[in-house]
């Protein structure tokens, strides 16, 4: 298609239009963790107010792994994937718990969350991702 104008003068030129696409634009690493080695894999993840740092793991199916949770938070946190299993349960601040296991063969998207009372509300909610 060419470049053209609409009846109300906007200029519309062909390509991908990435805010009205239905599916959302890769992250490109931004705040991915990535695993390392493609049979198993380290990955980080530190906890604090509200957040998880990373927002999204990436795991490939299959891959064996060991994620190691920080708390830097002034508060309780845990990191819980409730459909995957996976919990760090309570941890303090200043806290680190690894966790070893395998990611499902099932590709997909996890939620995770604190189980805390009010801080999933307050935005601590990330994801992990099954490739």
């Amino acid at each position: 298609a060419d470049t053209f104008e609409t009846r109300d003068g906007r200029q519309i030129v062909p390509g991908v239009d990435r805010e009205c696409s239905p599916t959302p634009p890769p992250l490109c690493g931004e705040g991915v963790a990535t695993p390392v080695a493609a049979g198993s894999a380290s990955l980080t993840m530190t906890t604090t107010e509200w957040r998880f740092d990373p927002a999204t793991l990436h795991l490939r199916a299959g891959q064996s792994l060991t994620l190691s949770v920080t708390n830097a938070g002034a508060e309780l946190h845990t990191f819980t994937v409730p459909k995957l299993g996976i919990d760090t349960g309570p941890l303090q601040p200043g806290a680190t718990r690894e966790l070893t296991f395998t990611a499902p063969v099932e590709r997909g998207r996890y939620d995770a969350l604190c189980t805390f009372p009010g801080h999933e509300e307050a935005g601590m909610i990330g994801s992990v991702v099954v490739e």
